[in-house]
């Protein structure tokens, strides 16, 4: 009894060992990919936070779980500026209208940002990348809805949050 016991104490001790030293491989994996783009912090923070990640062993893979991020982020973006929007309490006032603008480019944003998912397992490479730019835009275009109206934008820290989340998507696709 006490040999069997001890079986599958060790069988239970390697088990974990070697789980424990895949997940350490595949977020060396992710470290290592994240130290070639141009925001490596950024890449790394972003892609742990989805333990999906820590599966995949491709850099295509990687540029998925990118996209996911951004374009759950852009949506995010975009319903918030329209509940704004929408909420009266900027009714008549230059906030409303560029919150406005921002909810349109943020949708246009998640659409690029759709498109580019779709473009990755056809290996449509550099079309991928222009729609992550153009995703990128959209934050950029938001930020100035609020200047050309004359106000303080309401939505810097978002635009460059998602502005940020694309520019990595760019980097995962050109890599």
């Amino acid at each position: 009894m006490a040999m069997s016991t001890t079986t599958i104490y060790l069988s239970f001790l390697l088990a974990s060992l070697l789980l424990l030293q895949s997940t350490s491989a595949d977020k060396n994996f992710i470290i290592k990919t994240c130290n070639s783009t141009s925001v490596a912090d950024l890449c790394i923070k972003t892609l742990l936070s989805d333990p999906q990640s820590l599966n995949i062993s491709s850099i295509d893979g990687l540029a998925v779980i990118a996209l996911n991020i951004a374009i759950r982020s852009a949506e995010s973006a975009g319903n918030y500026a329209q509940d704004m929007y929408d909420s009266g309490k900027y009714d008549g006032m230059p906030e409303q209208t560029a919150f406005g603008e921002c909810a349109s480019s943020y949708g246009e944003a998640a659409d690029y940002l759709r498109d580019a998912q779709m473009d990755l397992p056809k290996k449509e490479f550099s079309a991928a990348e222009d729609l992550a730019g153009q995703a990128q835009d959209g934050a950029e275009y938001c930020e100035r809805a609020f200047a050309d109206q004359n106000v303080k934008s309401l939505m810097t820290g978002t635009n460059k949050m998602v502005g940020d989340q694309c520019g990595l998507c760019w980097d995962i696709v050109f890599f």
